[in-house]
């Protein structure tokens, strides 16, 4: 059996939330215990009042039993506690190597015919041509699933992981590592560019160091940027001997000059940008991913107070 963790059934049930806001008419995702995941605005608006799908009559416990039992696509109809009745095409998505399985329901104005002809042909194979615009079906819900899990670990500004894909995806790379090294990144100066130069500037800044960071490390590597001016890399593979190595590397990317002219009066004002850096390494510093994270961060701060008093000092 295929264990979805909690990011993989949250990212998918985001992915099936943007797909059913699109359609008309009340649209639903049920886990297998029959509880309600997620709904459009028509389902919000139907249980605003308190009113709630009856999960207690046999025709619920139907749906679901026909749904993940056959897996084929169904039609039944559904009561909600204020009395009304609503008929759904019913289908089951996702299981095996992704999240679920789950039921999804939209509502449908042909479950009266449609369901008469089920009940009538329940022992009869489905044609070729509904078996496969079933899968299409399944196929498009699922690109579209992960297609929103992908946005929903992705920084948008950079392009580089979030916080929560970094995490995901290094928890996944960590169980398959025999050593590894995770960088954290905060960077000096940057306040000063945004106080200076605007915060247009400042995004401007940090997507290019985005760029450098990638183009520094490995294609096999992760690249993070955790929020604000914070970064994260991990380097599966990365053996001890190399790891100062790679991290001067690092601080080299990421070291910018800015001179900016003020006036013929006074001398060019050069501002800079560099970077504090920590290091933790798999499995010496730690077994969890969340170890190694923290230890960095907290070299990170670290080399940042060292960094100030050589500055005051010089």
């Amino acid at each position: 059996m295929v264990r979805n963790s909690s990011a993989d059934v949250a990212a998918f049930v985001d992915g099936i939330r943007a797909v059913i806001s699109t359609v008309s008419g009340v649209a639903m995702l049920l886990d297998r215990d029959g509880h309600v995941l997620c709904g459009n605005s028509a389902y919000r608006a139907l249980t605003e009042d308190g009113t709630r799908l009856d999960r207690t009559t046999d025709c619920f416990r139907q749906t679901l039993e026909d749904a993940f039992g056959t897996g084929q696509p169904s039609f039944h109809t559904l009561d909600f506690g204020s009395g009304r009745r609503i008929g759904f095409a019913c289908r089951r998505i996702g299981g095996g190597e992704t999240a679920g399985p789950f039921v999804l329901l939209h509502e449908s104005g042909r479950q009266n015919v449609a369901r008469k002809f089920i009940n009538a042909n329940r022992g009869m194979a489905r044609s070729i041509r509904a078996e496969e615009r079933a899968r299409a079906a399944e196929f498009q819900l699922r690109k579209e699933a992960n297609h929103w899990r992908s946005v929903s670990m992705t920084d948008q500004l950079t392009g580089l992981l979030n916080a929560t894909g970094f995490r995901d995806q290094g928890a996944a790379l960590l169980r398959r590592c025999e050593v590894c090294a995770v960088i954290y990144l905060d960077l000096n100066g940057f306040k000063t560019i945004n106080d200076s130069l605007g915060h247009e500037a400042g995004d401007r800044l940090l997507a290019d160091i985005a760029t450098s960071l990638r183009e520094a490390i490995r294609a096999s590597d992760l690249a993070a940027r955790l929020g604000g001016d914070e970064f994260a890399l991990m380097l599966p593979g990365c053996p001890e001997e190399e790891t100062e190595k790679v991290t001067q590397r690092i601080r080299d990317a990421v070291r910018r000059r800015f001179p900016q002219d003020r006036g013929p009066d006074l001398p060019t004002l050069i501002l800079q940008v560099d970077s504090a850096v920590g290091c933790a390494r798999f499995p010496e510093d730690g077994r969890t991913l969340d170890q190694l994270i923290a230890l960095a961060d907290g070299r990170m701060y670290a080399d940042k107070s060292a960094s100030r008093l050589r500055r005051a000092g010089g």
